[in-house]
């Protein structure tokens, strides 16, 4: 008995550490997700794309400005403008579920080395619209170099978004 016991309490400390889950269940399960206070608005129908990091795994200060950058890139890909807005830092706030609004989820994964990103129209699972993950190094955030990842990043998050802001009548949402 007591040692099934030590078996089922070992076993999940056997798994590899750096294992990552597959993107869907990293998005739909993230262990510490932090809001973003950066955000993209976009056009007169008052359209929003925020952000939450799901596993990006860097210190505060680095997150968020990795955040402001993929902000700034999706802005620029999609004729919007990046906005900085504390309230969205908060649960409250990401639990309305606008409807005007995407929901960008940013993670990196190690082995093999992968920036991610997930896309929602809202707060359920049926809402997630896509997931993407683009290959990068282990160096990609080190030094100066996050600047350029987090760009290329932005521009891919803009590019996957583009039709569903482009075509969707009122912008984002469930169409």
């Amino acid at each position: 008995m007591h040692r099934a016991l030590l078996i089922a309490l070992l076993l999940p400390a056997c798994r590899a550490p750096d294992a990552a889950p597959p993107p869907a269940a990293r998005a739909a399960e993230p262990a510490h997700p932090s809001y973003s206070a950066f955000g993209v608005h976009l056009g007169p129908k008052d359209q929003t794309i925020s952000f939450k990091d799901v596993g990006l795994r860097l210190a505060d200060g680095q997150r968020e400005a990795v955040i402001e950058a993929v902000a700034e890139a999706v802005a620029g890909r999609l004729g919007g403008h990046a906005e900085h807005h504390p309230e969205w830092t908060t649960d409250a706030w990401h639990g309305q579920c606008r409807g005007e609004h995407l929901y960008v989820d940013l993670w990196r994964s190690p082995a093999p080395d992968r920036l991610g990103f997930s896309v929602w129209a809202g707060c359920s699972a049926e809402d997630q619209l896509m997931s993407v993950e683009l290959p990068t190094t282990p160096a990609a955030f080190e030094g100066s170099a996050w600047v350029d990842e987090a760009a290329r990043l932005g521009a891919a998050v803009g590019e996957a978004v583009r039709p569903r802001v482009a075509h969707c009548p009122g912008g984002g949402g469930a169409c």
